[in-house]
Order: C-alpha cells, then structure tokens, then sequence
C-alpha cells in the first residue's frame, strides 16, 4: 500500500503544484513584509530631494511604526516558514 500511494502522488503532481503553491505564498508574503519599509525609506528620500535637506525623524517610535514592524515581522515570519515548507517537500 505504501508504495502505492507514493506511485499515485508522484502521477498526480501534488507535490509539485503543493511546491508551487508554497512558493507563490512565499513570494506574496516578502513583497507584503517588505512593502512598509521600502515605502517608508522612498518617502523619506523623495521628502529629502523635495526639500533639499534632511526630513525629521521623531525621536521616540510611534504606534503605526511599532504596528509596521509587527506586520513585517509577520509576513518575514510567514515567507520563511513556506520556504521551508517547500523545501522539506
């Protein structure tokens, strides 16, 4: 039975649409998890070239960086783990 099931799941492709799949995640992940900062640095040189010095940086983090930086964790989090994912199958 064992080498049976293997037979049918290798003829079937699951595995490899199950790979694609993770794959797809992990890349829609890393685009989600990086797209805060990379706006955020863009903001920050296009404010610098737009007023021809350095912006202001507040001092102290505030709630939608701490929110920003939970996201991002998140979705590094969540591209690394379908990469492994993928990996392992």
């Amino acid at each position: 039975m064992k080498g049976r099931l293997r037979k049918v799941l290798a003829d079937s492709h699951v595995a490899a649409v199950t790979i694609a799949v993770l794959l797809m995640w992990m890349l829609d992940a890393t685009f989600r998890g990086l797209w805060d900062p990379a706006y955020d640095l863009g903001a920050f040189v296009f404010t610098g070239i737009a007023i021809w010095d350095i912006p202001y940086i507040p001092p102290t983090l505030m709630v939608a960086d701490r929110l920003m930086l939970i996201t991002t964790g998140y979705f590094v989090y969540s591209a690394v783990v379908c990469f492994l994912a993928a990996w392992f199958l």
